[in-house]
């Protein structure tokens, strides 16, 4: 895409998601609508380990990333 890794957003739904994004040195966005009220506490705690933003719903997905492009991306 000829851009760098740091400038580019991974979107996942699980925990190995937020571990690649961290690896590769992307920025990592961990949806939670994919997630059950009883999965959501273990797998925010997680995710946010691994340094992945939180997005409830796809309109959280554009406010994250717009706020990023505007800081970093």
């Amino acid at each position: 895409l000829g851009m760098a890794a740091g400038e580019a957003v991974y979107l996942g739904d699980s925990l190995v998601d937020a571990q690649a994004a961290k690896a590769a040195g992307m920025v990592g966005i961990a949806v939670l609508w994919a997630k059950s009220t009883a999965e959501r506490p273990a797998f925010i705690s997680e995710v946010t380990a691994a340094g992945a933003h939180l997005a409830e719903t796809p309109q959280d997905v554009v406010r994250l990333v717009s706020e990023l492009n505007g800081a970093r991306l």
